[in-house]
C-alpha cells in the first residue's frame, strides 16, 4: 500500500478535446463556452499500473481499477489520491468494491480482501469455500453476494466479524445459478436466480418476507442483471423482456415495462427516472413515479419517456440533463424531458466510466491511466483555464506546479 498526498494536474475547469496527441496549450482564465463539458479535476493512477479498466463511484470515493489488479482510490470532490492497493487475486477476478463503516472490501474469485477505509492499510484476507459469481452489497458488518456451488447457485451472507468461517447463512437455488447481484435495503436482502425466481429475505435471519406462494415472485425468464432496491420498490430486469417494479413488502407488481427484447443488464434508478439498456433499441428512460397520486392511479404498464438509440451506459444526471456514454465512448448530454441531445464531448478516448446517481459529475478513465471528473457548463459566467489538449504526465505535473494546484 502506498499513499499519495498529491494529484497530477488538478485543473478546476478545462474544456475536453479529442486530439490528445498535439502539444498542450493553456490560456489565461477566461469564460467557458456554454453547453460543453469541462474538467473539474484530473489525475493519474501511479506509474506502472497502466490502463484504467473500470471506475466505481462509492459515497465520497472514486475507485480506478487497473489491469494488474490495482485499485487506486481518490477523493470524489478534489481528485486527491487517498491510497492505492494491489489486490491479491485481482488480476483474475476483481469485483466492485464494497464500502463499510471502517473498511473497504474487495471480493475476488475465492476471497475477500479487506482494507482500512481511511488509510488503505491491508487488514486481512477472508478465504471463501466457494467461487464468487456476482458483485456484492454490504451493510453494517455483513456482505451479500451470489456464489457458485456444485448443484446450483446460492446467495450467501458473510459476517466480517467471523475471522475463520465468515458464512452466516446461505439461500440455495437447486439446479439454477445466481448471476444477478443482490440488493439491500432496510435490513432486507432481495435476490434473483437464473430460474427467474425473485425473493426477499431478512438480512440477519434469512426469513422470507413476502406473503407470496413459496415466498417468491416468478418472472418468465432468467434474471441476470443486478437488482435495485430503494424506497419506491424493487427493480428487476428479466430475460423475459420485462422490467418489473415490485412492492418491497408484498412482492406484488407495482408496474412493469415491456421492452420487446431480452433484458440481461440491470436497471439504473435515479431520483425520478429508471434507465434500462434494451438490446436493439438503446437506452430508455422510464418515469419512476408516473401517475402516483390520489387522482391519477399508477400506470400498471409503463411506457418509456424517451430513448437514445446509440447510448450504451447511464453516467450521471442533474436537474436539466442526463449524461450518457455513446457507443464510440463520447459523452452525451440528453435533455431530461425529451431525450434530445443538447451537446456531446469532443473527446472519445475514455475507456471506463463510473455510474453516479447522486449528481451530474461524470467520472471517466483513459487507456493511459488518467482519471477525470467532468461537469457540464450550462450557465454563463463560469471562468477557468482552457486546456485544448490533454497533456502527457510530465507536463501535467509542471502545469500543476505552475498554477499552484
Amino acid at each position: 500500500m502506498r499513499k499519495y498526498p498529491w494529484t497530477f494536474a488538478v485543473l478546476a475547469t478545462a474544456l475536453l478535446s479529442g486530439c490528445a496527441a498535439q502539444p498542450q496549450k493553456v490560456t489565461a482564465p477566461q469564460p467557458l463556452e456554454l453547453n460543453t463539458f469541462a474538467r473539474k479535476w484530473s489525475t493519474e493512477v501511479p506509474m506502472g499500473h497502466g490502463a484504467i479498466i473500470a471506475v466505481h463511484v462509492r459515497e465520497d470515493m472514486v475507485f480506478a481499477y487497473s489491469r494488474d489488479g490495482t485499485s487506486s482510490v481518490f477523493d470524489r470532490n478534489s481528485g486527491r489520491m487517498l491510497h492505492t492497493e494491489t489486490i491479491a487475486g485481482g488480476t483474475d477476478v476483481l469485483h466492485e468494491p464494497v464500502l463499510l463503516k471502517e473498511t473497504i472490501v474487495y471480493p475476488t474469485l475465492t476471497a475477500l480482501q479487506i482494507y482500512d477505509r481511511k488509510s488503505g492499510q491491508f487488514n486481512r484476507t477472508a478465504k471463501l469455500p466457494f467461487a464468487v459469481r456476482t458483485n456484492a452489497v454490504g451493510a453494517k458488518n455483513m456482505l451479500f453476494l451470489g456464489a457458485d456451488y456444485p448443484g446450483g447457485g446460492r446467495v450467501v451472507a458473510l459476517d466480517l466479524t467471523r475471522e475463520y468461517v465468515p458464512v452466516r447463512w446461505e439461500l440455495m437455488f437447486p439446479g439454477s445459478n445466481v448471476s444477478a447481484a443482490p440488493a439491500y435495503f432496510n435490513d432486507s436482502v432481495y435476490t434473483a436466480a437464473g430460474d427467474g425466481t425473485v425473493t426477499a429475505i431478512a438480512a440477519d435471519t434469512r426469513e422470507p418476507l413476502w406473503p407470496l406462494p413459496n415466498g417468491v415472485f416468478q418472472t418468465g425468464g432468467p434474471v441476470q442483471g443486478a437488482l435495485v432496491a430503494e424506497e419506491s420498490g424493487v427493480y428487476v430486469s428479466s430475460v423475459d423482456s420485462k422490467l418489473y417494479c415490485l412492492n418491497r413488502t408484498s412482492g406484488k407488481i407495482k408496474w412493469q415495462y415491456i421492452a420487446g427484447s431480452e433484458l440481461r443488464k440491470g436497471p439504473i434508478v435515479s431520483k425520478d427516472l429508471v434507465f434500462q439498456i434494451v438490446p436493439g433499441t438503446g437506452l430508455v428512460a422510464i418515469d419512476k413515479l408516473e401517475g402516483v397520486s390520489k387522482t391519477h392511479p399508477p400506470a400498471y404498464f409503463r411506457k418509456h419517456r424517451w430513448v437514445v438509440e446509440n447510448a450504451t451506459q447511464f453516467l450521471a444526471e442533474d436537474d436539466k440533463f442526463v449524461y450518457l456514454r455513446r457507443a464510440d465512448d463520447a459523452i452525451l448530454a440528453a435533455n431530461k424531458i425529451d431525450g434530445t441531445i443538447a451537446f456531446t464531448s469532443k473527446r472519445k478516448d475514455f475507456r471506463a466510466f463510473g455510474i453516479n446517481t447522486k449528481d451530474g459529475t461524470v467520472f471517466a478513465g483513459t487507456k493511459d491511466g488518467r482519471l477525470m471528473a467532468i461537469a457540464s457548463v450550462t450557465q454563463p459566467g463560469r471562468v477557468g483555464e482552457v486546456v485544448l489538449n490533454e497533456p502527457p504526465a510530465a507536463e501535467a505535473e509542471h502545469i500543476a506546479l505552475a498554477t499552484g494546484q
